[in-house]
């Protein structure tokens, strides 16, 4: 009786050590967001919002998400509101120390939002070529939005990912 308790015993920590590493793998490699605004309007002026975390560099690449109801994509991949309009928002980061990092569009929709999140990264020319980089050593504490056709964004959302 004892035996099976120990085989049992040893089997049970074995099964536990391998769900925990697969869970710390998953946990690793698993996108993280961050949503940091709600029903922003964007106008030609900067729209600055302050996350009220910090956003920081968790994973390989970043990425800021505008969700903007009943738009669409064309294929250049620019946003089309409902009434037609072509929209081409600008968008920064800012850093800690003030320095600024302008997102590119990029031609990419992220699986997990749907068709209406338009993904800009810095220095992305789609999934083709390599992003650069954000520093890893700092926060990014501001994002600038500004568009010279007004738009409401229903969400933005700062987006950190790896590639599978």
């Amino acid at each position: 009786m004892n035996r099976v308790i120990k085989f049992g015993l040893i089997g049970f920590a074995v099964l536990l050590v391998l769900f925990l590493g697969y869970f710390a793998y998953m946990t690793g490699h698993m996108s993280v967001s961050q949503e940091i605004a709600s029903n922003v309007s964007i106008s030609s002026e900067w729209t600055v919002i302050k996350p009220e975390s910090p956003m920081q560099t968790k994973r390989d690449f970043q990425s800021v998400l505008l969700k903007i109801e009943n738009s669409k994509h064309n294929e250049r991949s620019e946003i089309l509101l409902s009434d037609g309009t072509v929209v081409n928002p600008e968008i920064e980061i800012l850093d800690e120390y003030g320095n600024n990092y302008p997102l590119d569009s990029k031609s990419g929709v992220v699986n997990n939002y749907d068709s209406e999140s338009k993904t800009f990264e810095l220095n992305s020319a789609g999934f083709s070529k390599k992003s650069e980089k954000l520093p890893e050593d700092r926060v990014y504490t501001q994002v600038r939005i500004r568009s010279d056709k007004p738009f409401s964004a229903s969400k933005v959302i700062w987006y950190n990912y790896n590639l599978k």
